[in-house]
């Protein structure tokens, strides 16, 4: 679970006319709107820190610089993304474990990842389902085989 801080940011005044041409019918309402905000402390995954940049290194060289993604389908194809089997913002405790991070091509983060809404494919979904924390999943590579 990630450590939150809500933060007030304070009341706001709004004052709504109610059209009327009259400045005597003129009927002011006034509304209180109570405004807050959630920040996330310390578990938001940084990409631009050295510790990432190290690590990113690690894991395209452990993984030979390959997409892991394409050789399931048996095509060799760069790898240029280390990507978070279990979601570095909702397992933040997993985001630097080397089990959880897998080298794919852009291709092959496409087909774990929807990039635009940042969910899981079911690709993704079932890689997840089968890779089991604390478990390096490189040394069963041959259970990750579609």
């Amino acid at each position: 679970m990630q450590k939150v801080q809500e933060i007030h940011l304070g009341l706001f005044l709004c004052i709504i006319a109610d059209g009327s041409r009259s400045p005597f019918n003129l009927a002011i309402h006034l509304t209180f709107i109570y405004v807050h905000a959630i920040r996330y402390i310390g578990d938001v995954m940084r990409y631009d820190t050295k510790r990432w940049k190290e690590k990113r290194k690690h894991i395209l060289k452990l993984d030979g610089y390959l997409c892991q993604v394409s050789k399931w389908y048996g095509v060799r194809k760069s790898a240029t993304i280390v990507h978070h089997i279990y979601p570095a913002d909702e397992y933040p405790e997993y985001q630097y474990c080397d089990w959880n991070l897998i080298s794919v091509s852009d291709d092959g983060h496409n087909k774990l990842e929807n990039r635009t809404t940042g969910e899981l494919t079911e690709l993704g979904k079932s890689l997840q389902a089968r890779t089991v924390p604390g478990i390096d999943w490189r040394k069963k590579k041959n259970e990750y085989a579609i």
